[in-house]
C-alpha cells in the first residue's frame, strides 16, 4: 500500500526475501540474517572446527561452518514456529515470520485475549528450542557411541547453542520471551493488562541497561566485537520494550474513542471526468487538498491521491481523467465512523498508509489521518495532564498543615 490508502505491489531493496509459507504464514529472510551466517560459518570454521578436526582441510572446515550455521538458523526458524503454531492454536493471527540479525519475529495480528494465552504463545519458542537442544546433545551421544567424530562435534555445538538460545530468551526483559513471560504473570495476578505492560516495560529497560553495562565492560578490557554486540542487543531490547509502554499509554488516552471523534468529515470529491490538470490547479495548489474521493453520479468509484497524480506522467494532466489516474473503490483502505481509533491506528499501519476514507453503508463520511490522530492523542494528553495537576494541587491545597 501507499501512503495516501492505495493497493500498490512495490519491491524495495531492503525488503525481506520470502523463503516460503507454512501453514499459511509466510516466511522472510532479511538481508542481516546474512551477517549472522557468516560469523558463525566463521567462527565454526576458524576455531570451533579446527580444534575437534585438526586433520581436516580449510576447505572442509568451511564447509561445516556452513552447514552448522545453517542450521542454527533453521533452529531460530522453529523457536519463532513453536510462538506461531500456538498462537494460531488459539485463534491468534500470525501475519509473517522474519529472521533477521538478532534472531527472529513472529508478528502476530493481534494481541492475546487473556494472560494464560499470552504465557502459552511466548514460552512455546524456548520449549520448541530445549527440545531441539536435547535432540542435539542426544544425537551427538549416538555419534560418539558409534564412532562418528565427524558429526558429533556440530551435534553437540548445536545442542549447547539451542540451550543458550532459550535461557537467553527467558531473561526477564521484554521484548524477549522471559519479558512476555513476565508480563503473562503480573497480568494474570493483577487481572490489569495496563499494569503488565508497564512491568514488561521496566523490565525491558532494567536489562537493556545492565547488557550496556557488560558491554562497556567488554569493550574496556579489549573484547570489542563481544562489547558492541551485547550493546546492539541491549539498545534492541531498550528501544522495544520502551514501544509496549508508549503503546500501552496511547491505549489509554484512547481508551473508548471512534474514528468519528477524531476524522475530518468534509470529503473532498471530484469528478470521474475531471481531468488531472484542473484537479491540481483548482484544488491541490488552489486549495492546498491531497486526497479525494472520485465519484459518479454522487457515486464513489474510487480514491485520488497525491501520489497518483504524481506518478501520472505531467505532459499527460490536461487529457487524463481522474478515473484513469484512480484507485477503484474496491482496493481502498477504508475503516467505519464507529471503528476504535487504535484499530484504525493498527489497520492503518499494518496497511502501510497515512489517512483513509472513513465510510458508512457504502458512501465516505469523513477522512483518517495520522496526522489527526495524532492531534487527538495529543489535545488528549495535554487535558489529562492539566486535569492531573489540577487534582493535585487541590489536593496539596486541602491537606492540613
Amino acid at each position: 500500500m501507499d501512503r495516501d490508502g492505495v493497493e500498490r505491489v512495490r519491491v524495495t531493496v531492503s525488503s525481506p526475501f520470502r523463503l516460503g509459507i507454512f501453514r499459511g504464514i509466510p516466511i522472510f529472510l532479511h538481508w542481516s540474517l546474512a551477517i549472522i551466517f557468516v560469523l558463525l560459518a566463521w567462527s565454526i570454521a576458524s576455531g570451533f572446527s579446527p580444534e575437534a578436526y585438526p586433520d581436516l582441510g580449510a576447505g572442509a572446515q568451511w564447509l561445516i561452518g556452513a552447514i552448522t550455521a545453517a542450521l542454527y538458523i533453521a533452529s531460530i526458524l522453529a523457536h519463532e514456529l513453536g510462538h506461531a503454531i500456538i498462537a494460531q492454536r488459539l485463534g491468534v493471527e500470525v501475519k509473517r515470520i522474519t529472521l533477521l540479525v538478532f534472531g527472529g519475529i513472529a508478528e502476530l495480528g493481534s494481541e492475546s485475549d487473556t494472560a494464560r494465552a499470552e504465557l502459552r504463545i511466548a514460552a512455546a519458542g524456548p520449549a520448541v528450542s530445549f527440545v531441539l537442544a536435547a535432540v542435539f546433545l542426544l544425537l551427538g551421544l549416538l555419534a560418539t557411541a558409534v564412532d562418528q567424530p565427524v558429526i558429533q562435534a556440530p551435534l553437540v555445538y548445536l545442542g549447547v547453542a539451542n540451550l543458550l538460545l532459550a535461557v537467553f530468551n527467558l531473561i526477564p526483559g521484554y521484548p524477549l520471551d522471559g519479558g512476555r513471560i513476565l508480563r503473562a504473570v503480573v497480568w494474570q495476578r493483577t487481572g490489569s493488562k495496563d499494569r503488565a505492560n508497564v512491568r514488561a516495560t521496566q523490565s525491558g529497560q532494567i536489562v537493556g541497561f545492565a547488557f550496556f553495562t557488560i558491554a562497556v565492560f567488554l569493550i574496556l578490557q579489549g573484547q570489542f566485537l563481544s562489547g558492541l554486540w551485547l550493546l546492539a542487543i541491549g539498545w534492541f531490547i531498550q528501544g522495544n520494550s520502551g514501544l509496549v509502554g508508549a503503546q500501552s499509554g496511547m491505549n489509554a488516552l484512547l481508551n473508548e474513542v471512534t474514528t468519528h471523534q477524531a476524522m475530518d468529515d468534509h470529503v473532498q470529491m471530484v469528478s470521474s471526468r475531471q481531468m488531472i490538470r484542473q484537479i491540481v490547479d483548482e484544488r491541490v495548489l488552489g486549495m492546498g487538498e491531497r486526497f479525494f474521493v472520485v465519484t459518479d453520479e454522487g457515486v464513489p468509484r474510487g480514491i485520488l491521491s497525491l501520489t497518483d497524480i504524481v506518478r501520472t506522467p505531467r505532459e499527460r494532466w490536461d487529457w487524463v481523467p481522474a478515473n484513469q489516474a484512480m484507485v477503484p473503490w474496491t482496493r481502498v483502505v477504508a475503516v467505519g465512523p464507529d471503528t476504535p481509533l487504535t484499530e484504525a491506528l493498527q489497520v492503518m499501519t499494518e496497511r502501510g498508509v497515512s489517512q483513509v476514507p472513513v465510510v458508512r453503508d457504502g458512501r465516505p463520511v469523513g477522512v483518517l489521518s495520522r496526522e489527526m490522530i495524532i492531534n487527538n492523542l495529543r489535545l488528549r494528553a495535554e487535558l489529562k495532564t492539566g486535569v492531573d495537576r489540577a487534582t493535585l494541587q487541590r489536593q496539596r491545597a486541602s491537606s492540613p498543615r
